[in-house]
């Protein structure tokens, strides 16, 4: 299943602030971010990122073709949270962000 909710990976594994969020990602899904960036926003503003559908299509082909199963899973689940904290809803399987 793939979702659009892997905006905010980035931010919530680099931010001091989201130590222990960082914790949870996978290794797989962090590998991913390494080598994406956003043309946008900064990598610690979580809304931005969400919002940022060019960013969440690329994050989440890597994520998907990158980890196994459980982990894109999680990173994904981990990612509509982070995004619905700052307001934006992220939807399965192919649905774009918006703001609520």
């Amino acid at each position: 299943m793939r979702f659009s909710a892997v905006a905010a990976l980035g931010a919530a594994a680099s931010a001091s602030a989201s130590a222990i969020v960082s914790r949870q990602v996978p290794s797989c899904a962090i590998a991913c971010l390494d080598e994406i960036t956003s043309n946008s926003c900064s990598p610690t503003d979580n809304a931005c990122l969400c919002r940022d559908a060019a960013f969440i299509a690329t994050t989440t082909a890597c994520i998907t073709d990158t980890c196994p199963g459980d982990d894109t899973q999680t990173a994904l689940a981990l990612m509509q949270a982070i995004c619905a904290a700052v307001g934006v809803t992220l939807t399965a399987p192919t649905g774009s962000p918006t703001g609520t």
